[in-house]
C-alpha cells in the first residue's frame, strides 16, 4: 500500500516516500506512548507526524488517499465472509475488533467497499485506535463492557495467535 501511495500525485507533490510513511507511524506511536501511555494512534495522527506543517485539509486528503489505496489492495477472505453470513442466518450478533490506526467509520467504509451488502451483517466495529488499547493491552474488557456481554458469550476469530487467541482466552473469550 505505501509503495503504491508513494507513486500517487499527492505523495509525489509533497515528497513523501513509503519509508517516510512507515517511519512517521513509528514516530507517532512512540510520541503517543510518552504522552498518553498507549501506542494506539489514528491515521490522522500518523499524517500529522509526517506533515507537521499541513492543514487539516491536506491531512484529510492524505488519510482519504490511504484508505482508498487500502481498498484497492484489499480483499475479503471468502471463508470469513461465509462465516459472517452463517452467523447472521442463525441470529448471532457479529462484531469486528481490529488493531488498526483506522477509525471504525474508515474500517466500515473499507469493508463496505470490499464486502458490498454483506458489510451490513456486521453490527459493530471496535478499533484499537479509538479505544486507546490493543487486543494485547486491554481492549477486551472494554469490548465486553460496550457489548454488555460476558466472556463466554463471545467467540473470536483472528489471524494473530497472541492478539486473537491468547489475549482473549486469558479472559475466558473463546
Amino acid at each position: 500500500v505505501f509503495y503504491s501511495l508513494q507513486r500517487s500525485a499527492l505523495f509525489q507533490a509533497h515528497g513523501i516516500t513509503a519509508d517516510m510513511r512507515i517511519n512517521s507511524e513509528s514516530a507517532a506511536r512512540k510520541k503517543r506512548k510518552v504522552l498518553a501511555g498507549t501506542y494506539e494512534v489514528s491515521l490522522s495522527d500518523i499524517y500529522r507526524e509526517l506533515l507537521p506543517q499541513a492543514d487539516e485539509t491536506l491531512i484529510g486528503q492524505a488519510v482519504d488517499a490511504e484508505v482508498s489505496c487500502e481498498i484497492a489492495h484489499g480483499f475479503i477472505y471468502e471463508p470469513v465472509a461465509r462465516l459472517i453470513r452463517r452467523a447472521h442466518q442463525r441470529g448471532l450478533r457479529t462484531i469486528v475488533v481490529s488493531d488498526t490506526y483506522l477509525s471504525s467509520a474508515q474500517l466500515r467504509h473499507m469493508l463496505s467497499e470490499l464486502m458490498g451488502e454483506d458489510c451490513g451483517l456486521i453490527q459493530q466495529i471496535h478499533c484499537s485506535s479509538e479505544a486507546g488499547k490493543a487486543k494485547t493491552t486491554g481492549i477486551w474488557p472494554e469490548i465486553l463492557r460496550r457489548e454488555n456481554r460476558q466472556p463466554h458469550q463471545l467467540f473470536h476469530l483472528g489471524d494473530n495467535r497472541h492478539a486473537d487467541q491468547e489475549a482473549p482466552a486469558r479472559l475466558g473469550i473463546g
